[in-house]
Parts: C-alpha cells; sequence; structure tokens
C-alpha cells in the first residue's frame, strides 16, 4: 500500500468521519469494503479492531489474497503467540510461492522456538 493510500485510510477514519465504518455498516457482506476497513485500523494502529474484522474475513474467505499475511502482521503487534503461530501455519498452507513459504516457514520455526515449543519446531 502506498504512503498516500495510507493517508486517504487514516483520513477515512478521522475523528466525526467514519466513511469506512458507514460503508461496512451498510454492506456487512462486502468482503473488500470490510478488508478496506481492517487495513485502515491496522495503519491507524488499533490492532485490535483490525484484528477482529481479519480474523472474520479470514473465517468467511480464507482464500482472499493477503488476509493470512495481514494477520500475521496484526497478531505480531499483539504480542499473541498463539495467534500469530497459527496464521503463520494458515499463511504457509496457503501461499504457492516457495519463497514465500520458506520465509514464513522459517518466521514459524522462530516463533515456536521462542514460545517454547521445539519438538513442534524441530519436525518442520
Amino acid at each position: 500500500m502506498s504512503a498516500q493510500e495510507v493517508v486517504e485510510l487514516h483520513q477515512l477514519l478521522a475523528p466525526g468521519e467514519g466513511l469506512l465504518e458507514a460503508d461496512v455498516a451498510r454492506h456487512p457482506a462486502n468482503l473488500k469494503t470490510r478488508l478496506r476497513l481492517a487495513k485502515a485500523y491496522y495503519y491507524s494502529l488499533d490492532v485490535d479492531k483490525a484484528a477482529g474484522l481479519l480474523t472474520a474475513i479470514a473465517k468467511e474467505a480464507p482464500h482472499l489474497e493477503g488476509i493470512h499475511e495481514m494477520l500475521v502482521e496484526v497478531y505480531t503487534l499483539q504480542g499473541d503467540s498463539d495467534k500469530l503461530i497459527d496464521a503463520l501455519k494458515a499463511q504457509i498452507e496457503r501461499t504457492t510461492e516457495e519463497q514465500a513459504r520458506r520465509k514464513a516457514r522459517w518466521r514459524l520455526v522462530d516463533e515456536l522456538l521462542a514460545a517454547g515449543k521445539n519438538d513442534e519446531a524441530s519436525q518442520l
């Protein structure tokens, strides 16, 4: 996402405006709008709201491009090791590009080791 897009998303969530929130309220089934709102929350560092939306979107549309990567970032910011590990596993499962899969696998190994799950890490 470009810096301009981040600024635009931040402006949409400015106090009193909430245009994206209103749009999501009007069209709750629109995944694209909900994802834009989740990204706006993420870039505004409201990671709890972003996590809630992203989790729901991932359950509804696990195939949606970039959803698992966003969850990894949100759970990293939240410091939630168990959810981060689950999101990394989902990201590895869904990623088709070998280099990206390898990078996520190494990150998963690091997270498993940090969480004291050495046996699981050694199986990867």
